[in-house]
């Protein structure tokens, strides 16, 4: 059973997107717009920023990947930082209702990606994504101290595990999606105490995307966030 918003009228049978087909290889497709199962949600997609992720799965692939293999099978859709309307639900959600607003970083085969950085504190978070980042965190952080880690090595990495184990630091490995990952920033911005807007410098039209992911990643104009809208 599929609930919808009747305010939303007649859900579309089809929508456009853009789909790889090779690397560097991005064409505007038309695709079913998809029926959510029973635990899922369909969400009007309304923005979309541009993460830095994007620009590694459009020239390389990876990390994402569709059944155990690189995801330049025509369909798949990049862009994974997306906020909209939940539009219709199954039968057994109840976390989200139809009309609710609200942003997501997931999607099958993709994930989130943060800066390469390193940071002491006691009780602060660090990240790190290169391979000799992790060990210089493990070093730099105090006993007690959390490193987190929101980037993709491309091969595995050594670490000192008996410097974490004697100075007693936390280790963890976050996407950072999910409300987990991102409940104080959206209650902070839910109380106006804080705005993203000052980081979205660009905007785009869909069809507009490959200008767009160009602006992003040559950073054009010294933008900070790209935005595509539908």
């Amino acid at each position: 059973m599929l609930r919808q918003a009747p305010a939303m009228g007649q859900i579309p049978a089809m929508m456009k997107a853009w789909a790889l087909f090779a690397p560097d290889d991005l064409r505007p497709v038309t695709k079913p717009v998809p029926r959510p199962d029973l635990a899922e949600a369909l969400v009007k997609v309304e923005a979309v920023a541009i993460c830095g992720t994007d620009l590694e799965i459009l020239h390389r692939g990876l990390p994402a990947m569709v059944d155990g293999k690189p995801p330049f099978d025509c369909q798949h859709v990049i862009g994974h930082e997306y906020a909209g309307t939940v539009v219709a639900v199954g039968s057994t959600v109840d976390e989200f209702s139809i009309g609710d607003r609200g942003r997501h970083n997931a999607q099958r085969g993709g994930s989130g990606q943060g800066p390469d950085a390193r940071c002491r504190r006691r009780s602060g978070d660090g990240c790190s994504g290169a391979a000799t980042a992790i060990n210089d965190a493990v070093y730099a952080t105090k006993r007690g101290g959390r490193i987190c880690l929101a980037a993709f090595p491309h091969d595995r990495v050594l670490f000192d595990a008996a410097q974490l184990v004697r100075h007693n630091i936390y280790l963890y490995g976050v996407r950072g999606e999910g409300r987990g990952a991102v409940k104080r920033g959206l209650a902070l911005m839910a109380q106006g105490k804080i705005s993203g807007r000052p980081f979205i410098t660009r905007r785009f039209g869909l069809d507009e995307l490959p200008r767009a992911l160009e602006t992003a990643e040559k950073r054009l104009g010294d933008t900070i966030k790209v935005v595509v809208r539908p």
